[in-house]
């Protein structure tokens, strides 16, 4: 009987320990299993692009640059001048890189400048390209895995492009007429503007107050009667709108003189 207990008492402790070194070492298995899919998941997982700003709304020409910002889900590391693709009317054209830039340090942003060059037109909103051309440089993560650089194309209907802004028009000249027939007076303006262009005349206090077109030669003249101003002093202006819609700079004003009785003054 003792002897059976001493046998029982040293195997017992023995299979015990065995089963929980058991349990231990798959406890640990699975532990550095999870570790290690972990491990590979986050070195495998590139950085991705998760959102792309735009600016605001708007007509921009060339004294305006559009700046578009790409936000990543994590930190990158830019070299080169990587760039943004933008179809502007009918033309591709560029946004590139301007920081952060270099080796350090990383930054989950991007911000590319486009500045539209002069004969840059588009009116019914530019496009951007879905992905970030590297062109030559490298965007990587702070592991050096490289970036994933596909990102859904933001809304760019209201960003509008007018590089090419109408020349000034020029008002050369002011006279007064009288028709024979009914001995109504008028005031005349001739000019000169882009041939076939359409000029504006505005009365400063009032507003456009008609529009005429430009001979093939740019020269233009107006006529406005004199019963519709009241005795004082009135400033015109001109100004020419092209097919697009955009306006150009005011020319040089002239001021005309209605005497009392409703006639033009020298």
């Amino acid at each position: 009987m003792l002897h059976t207990t001493r046998t029982e008492s040293r195997t017992t402790p023995v299979g015990g320990g065995a089963r929980r070194s058991s349990r231990l070492f798959s406890a640990l298995l699975a532990t550095v299993g999870v570790i290690g899919a972990v491990g590979v998941d986050a070195q495998a997982r590139p950085p991705a692009v998760a959102s792309v700003t735009v600016p605001p709304a708007g007509r921009y020409d060339a004294t305006l640059a559009l700046h578009f910002t790409a936000r990543f889900d994590a930190p990158v590391v830019v070299t080169g001048t990587p760039r943004l693709a933008l179809r502007v009317g009918e033309t591709i054209r560029y946004a590139t890189a301007v920081r952060p830039l270099g080796a350090t340090p990383a930054s989950p942003s991007l911000t590319f400048e486009y500045i539209p060059a002069a004969r840059d037109q588009d009116d019914d909103g530019i496009e951007v390209m879905p992905i970030i051309d590297l062109h030559h440089g490298l965007i990587q993560g702070t592991d050096t895995t490289p970036a994933q650089l596909e990102f859904w194309a933001p809304d760019t209907r209201e960003l509008r492009v007018a590089a090419h802004r109408p020349p000034t028009p020029r008002i050369m000249g002011l006279a007064s007429v009288s028709d024979e027939a009914t001995r109504a007076e008028a005031f005349v303006l001739r000019g000169t503007a882009d041939g076939g262009s359409q000029v504006t005349i505005t009365l400063v206090e009032v507003g456009p107050v008609g529009t005429t077109t430009a001979a093939p030669n740019g020269a233009w003249a107006f006529r406005y009667p004199a019963a519709l101003l009241s005795p004082g002093i009135h400033r015109l202006t001109a100004t020419i709108v092209n097919s697009s819609g955009e306006v150009s700079a005011e020319s040089a004003p002239v001021d005309i003189r209605v005497g009392p009785n409703g006639s033009p003054m020298r």
